[in-house]
Parts: structure tokens; sequence; C-alpha cells
């Protein structure tokens, strides 16, 4: 198993709905995930209404919520840290003007091939040149590499290029739940009622966030393969971060992309990846 399992009732357990419902109500809503309160509350409310409703079509997915550090696994899915990449190929670059991209993460597909089915590689590599870049239009963007475990020879810590910005380096936490694309309507008195049916975040296979707003542009196509969220842990909570139970002051070291969005991934019969940046 390359990526550690998310423990939905121990998350349960510590943020029961009950007891947030009672003391903090506005807290009990959908939300972008990050932290394990995020995935802990959208699942109760989506187990609550579950009682009641048929909450339809059930697409499998894998969703991450993230622990801080670079994680037990090199090869585990990640934001920032230390990539799972051979020592020998040349850093990527840009094609205009040369500069080192910056390493933004990796999706390790191994615990999830049902899923996504057959792939060029284990692992995806993504690189950008900075913060702004996506937001010019510029198609290249985005850099991705595939990798498959296994390899030796590793790139070495003091030879990864310091990244464009700051962010957090995290690691993902896997939950395989589903994704209900015809039950939003079921969530409408929660706010965030989007994030509730289809999950917002880091994930693997489901549905795209903001598949009304890809459908509407016309300009993507391939299969969905998976996102890559903002990531913003949750600081009026224990546990920003899995393996952290206290926030600390300034906890606001985040991943965005725009206004809290979200880069999905599209994969072509070609093995092309095509992206997408949907945001507030």
């Amino acid at each position: 198993m390359s990526t550690p399992e998310f423990d939905l009732e121990h998350w349960i357990s510590i943020f029961p709905i009950q007891t947030i419902r009672s003391t903090d109500p506005w807290s009990v809503k959908g939300y972008s995930i990050t932290s394990p309160f995020h995935l802990a509350v959208v699942e109760q409310i989506r187990r609550e209404v579950s009682q009641t409703s048929n909450l339809g079509q059930a697409i499998p997915t894998d969703v991450f919520a993230f622990g801080s550090g670079d994680g037990p696994n090199r090869a585990g899915t990640k934001i920032g840290g230390l990539p799972y990449r051979p020592a020998a190929v040349p850093w990527p670059s840009t094609r205009d003007d040369g500069r080192e991209m910056t390493f933004v993460g990796q999706l390790n597909f191994r615990d999830s091939t049902d899923l996504a089915g057959p792939l060029p590689g284990d692992i995806l590599l993504i690189f950008t040149p900075d913060d702004e870049a996506w937001g010019t239009g510029d198609p290249d963007a985005f850099r991705f590499e595939w990798y498959t475990e296994g390899v030796a020879d590793l790139i070495a810590s003091k030879d990864v290029p310091e990244p464009a910005w700051s962010f957090p380096v995290c690691y993902g936490v896997r939950s395989r739940t589903a994704d209900f694309p015809d039950s939003k309507s079921l969530f409408d008195e929660y706010r965030g009622r989007w994030r509730i049916a289809v999950l917002e975040g880091t994930k693997i296979g489901g549905v795209p966030p903001f598949l009304d707003e890809i459908n509407a542009s016309g300009a993507v196509s391939g299969k969905f393969l998976a996102s890559i969220g903002s990531v913003k842990p949750e600081s009026d909570y224990p546990y920003p971060w899995i393996n952290r139970k206290i926030p600390q002051d300034g906890e606001c070291d985040w991943l965005m992309w725009g206004d809290l969005g979200v880069l999905s991934l599209f994969l072509h019969d070609d093995g092309n990846i095509q992206w997408w940046i949907e945001c507030y």
C-alpha cells in the first residue's frame, strides 16, 4: 500500500456532528477538504441525509486529507517536499526563458488503479513556473511527468530548487468514498452544499469539482483523472493536520488556486494531460 489510509470512524469520534451543531452550527457545512475535520463533517452530513433520502448514483473517488510534512513514503501523494524523481533527469524549466519550475506536488495512483484505469505510470508529478502562470492562459503553464515505483536513485533534497512562492509541504492520507452528483438539492439547507454532493479538494477519480463550469467552458475534453485542491488547513478546530493537534498562529501558509479553486486534470487517449482551474 503506497498511501496511508484515513480512519473515518476515528475522526468522526473526535468531531461528532451533534456536538459541533450544538456549539458551532455555522461550521456544519461543505468544505474544500484539507483537514480531517473537513472530511469528518462532510461525511456525517451525508450519512444524516441518506437516512431519509436517496443520494443517487455513487461515483467512487479517493479523496485526501493532509498531514504536515513530507510524509512516511517518498512515493506517496503529497504537496511540495521531495519529489519521487530520478536524480539523473534534468529538472524541468520554462521553454521561453529557462526558469526552473516549481514542484507543486505528486499523486500516487497505485491504490486507485480501479478508479483511474491504465496509466503511463504510478506517480504523476506536477510542476509550474510560479503561482501566476496558470492565469495567463498559457497551455504550458503546467508540466507533468510520470514515474513508476522502483526508482533506485532518487533526487536529493539539496538538488530540488526552492519553490517560486511559499506553500505548505504536506502528505496525503487517502479515504475511499464517493461523489453523488445528482444529490446537490438534498443539501440545500447547508452552506457549501455543492461541496457535500461532489467532494472538493485533492482527489483521484469521481466527478470533477466545478463540473458545471467546466462543461460550460467547452474547452476541456478527456477523462477526469484527478484534482489538486487548494490547501487550507482548518484553524478553528484541533488537528489542522492529521499529525498535529494544535493549530499554530499564522496557520495561513496555503496553496491557493485563485480564490480557493481547484486544479482539475483530464487524461487523453494519447497520454497527454489537459488541465483546468476554476475558483470562486
